[in-house]
């Protein structure tokens, strides 16, 4: 019984990280910002496997400054709920177009999301991958995160987490960042720096 109390928490609780396919009829407002970009979405899960949704993206590519405007599909790959974990894999789609000063072109994205989870620890793998007409390039985050101590579903959860990224287009191609991780009930916030001095802020909320 208490292995299924642990799993029902993880299940509710994780609608408050960056799952890109949340519970079914779930409402997700996501906008991440750091010196060479930035991410806003707006996803609904129609399925509790599947999501769609609208993403505006801006890459600082080198000196090329990209904005690409992508309707996004999500879909929960594979789930496992052990006693106290869960794990996940999912698979991102989109199509749509990027913007390069006047001048536009079809786009799209692909990427995956490899996570898993406790109650205290957690890891997450991201690969995303942007491609038009004239650009393609990666860009790769590794996460791994600890909370010092356990709170309920209905306190403030603390997290600390140090996140990689990388992408060779950007000018600081590789990020190694301290951040803290907040949620409360529906609403998730974080705030960090890279090592090299990029402030990275992100804020979540599930309807």
């Amino acid at each position: 019984m208490r292995g299924i109390l642990v799993v029902l928490f993880l299940i509710i609780s994780s609608g408050a990280g960056a799952h890109p396919v949340t519970y079914k009829d779930g409402l997700m407002v996501k906008s991440m910002f750091r010196e060479d970009m930035s991410e806003n979405s707006l996803t609904y899960s129609f399925h509790q496997r599947l999501a769609t949704g609208l993403e505006v993206d801006r890459l600082l590519l080198g000196n090329v400054d990209t904005t690409w405007a992508i309707a996004e599909f999500n879909a929960l790959l594979q789930r496992w709920n052990g006693e106290g974990s869960q794990a996940n894999i999912y698979l991102l789609s989109g199509a749509g177009g990027v913007f390069i000063k006047e001048h536009s072109e079809w786009a799209g994205k692909a990427g995956a999301v490899v996570d898993y989870e406790t109650r205290r620890f957690y890891t997450a793998a991201q690969y995303s991958h942007w491609f038009s007409e004239n650009i393609q390039t990666n860009y790769y985050v590794y996460r791994v995160g600890y909370a010092p101590f356990l709170a309920g579903y209905n306190d403030l959860n603390v997290w600390m987490v140090l996140q990689t990224d990388y992408n060779n287009d950007m000018r600081k191609n590789v990020q190694v960042s301290p951040i803290l991780r907040f949620y409360f009930k529906n609403v998730l916030w974080e705030f960090g720096s890279s090592l090299r001095g990029n402030f990275f802020g992100q804020f979540m909320v599930h309807m």
